[in-house]
């Protein structure tokens, strides 16, 4: 059996996932949404059961072999694997949680090809956690939605040192752009109708910044404000975005990329009024993030209404730009004329692309 995840872009809503979790201590604070989209880079594996054991290869984005990894299906070991870290601890962590909640035997995982670019803000990580659980899901026929990996895909995911976001997980809906909802420990998903097709583009600026440093900052403004500071980082994160991110959710469904544009550049506006005082010393633009270095990368693309985008929360800068229908990326799958290995090897280490299906 052969599956494919992609990454995720989040075109509205930064840091509203775990800033809505704080609604477990504080109901005076907003909820958190954000709108997020499949990319069209991810995963692709070939995965087939296996009697006793968990066998992982994988084929990393710049073709370095990783593997096989080979551990018994007992919850022990698995746990153990999960814990020490490293490349295969997220498909150890998210087969110890299968096992933990279902009789289900080995698998064998042959991650062939990833050309989602990682570490770059799309997921890919959870990309990964989400293909395992899916695999679990379709071979010994376990019945649950999406919704029921992407749970399963969490839960492996923070069964390591690493500490994702509720959010990164959504990659599960691939191409289908989605609006989520972050009340405390509740998630509710609403799946968008597009029009007509939009295409996001985004650049790496090859920029970096300290994602730890940057969450313990604005974490510290939770889950009670005690001065102006930290109010306006609550307000930003929710009434700010929250209106910010609805309204682009109905720019969405009526395809108006011009709109969308604009409210990027309003959301990036207030974020760098309310958040970067909180943590300046990584939150402010720096010069590799220039608009006139991005033009260079993507000029022939162009859309109006297009902004710079920053994600602090994974540490890199992009920009992404909102495209009409009439104004497709060569690179983009479906209409272009050059083989899937051709855009394959285009895409390793220069950026990625998302498209927003029409419904």
């Amino acid at each position: 059996m052969k599956l494919f995840v992609p990454g995720r872009i989040c075109l509205f809503g930064e840091h509203t996932d775990w800033a809505g979790g704080y609604r477990r201590i504080n109901a005076d604070l907003g909820k958190g949404y954000t709108l997020i989209a499949g990319t069209n880079q991810g995963v692709y594996a070939e995965v087939k059961p296996h009697p006793a054991k968990l066998v992982v290869r994988s084929t990393l984005s710049d073709g370095a072999l990783q593997g096989p990894l080979e551990i018994p299906m007992v919850r022990e070991a698995l746990l153990a694997e999960a814990e020490r870290g490293g490349f295969f601890s997220y498909a150890a962590g998210v087969a110890y949680q299968i096992l933990t909640h279902y009789r289900v035997r080995g698998l064998e995982i042959d991650n062939y090809l990833t050309d989602l670019p990682v570490k770059k803000g799309l997921s890919s990580s959870a990309a990964f956690c989400v293909l395992i659980a899916r695999a679990f899901n379709r071979i010994y026929d376990l019945k649950m939605t999406v919704r029921g990996e992407m749970e399963f895909a969490y839960s492996g995911e923070i069964t390591t040192p690493s500490r994702c976001g509720r959010m990164d997980q959504g990659c599960a809906y691939g191409g289908r752009p989605i609006l989520m909802t972050f009340d405390g420990d509740r998630i509710d998903i609403e799946e968008l109708k597009v029009p007509r097709s939009l295409y996001f583009v985004i650049a790496d600026l090859g920029a970096g910044k300290d994602t730890k440093e940057i969450l313990s900052k604005l974490n510290r403004c939770y889950p009670f404000a005690e001065n102006d500071l930290q109010r306006g980082v609550q307000k930003y994160l929710g009434e700010v975005s929250a209106e910010i991110t609805h309204e682009a959710a109905r720019a969405l469904e009526s395809g108006d990329a011009e709109r969308i544009g604009e409210l990027m550049r309003k959301a990036q506006a207030e974020f760098d009024q309310r958040l970067q005082p909180a943590c300046p010393s990584e939150l402010r633009r720096s010069r590799s993030c220039s608009p006139t270095r991005t033009t260079r990368c993507s000029s022939r693309w162009r859309s109006r209404g297009a902004p710079m985008r920053s994600s602090p929360a994974t540490g890199r800068t992009s920009r992404t730009r909102a495209a009409s229908a009439s104004c497709r990326p060569p690179i983009s799958r479906g209409t272009s004329r050059r083989s899937d290995n051709d855009r394959r090897r285009a895409g390793r280490g220069r950026g990625a692309e998302a498209k927003v299906r029409a419904v």
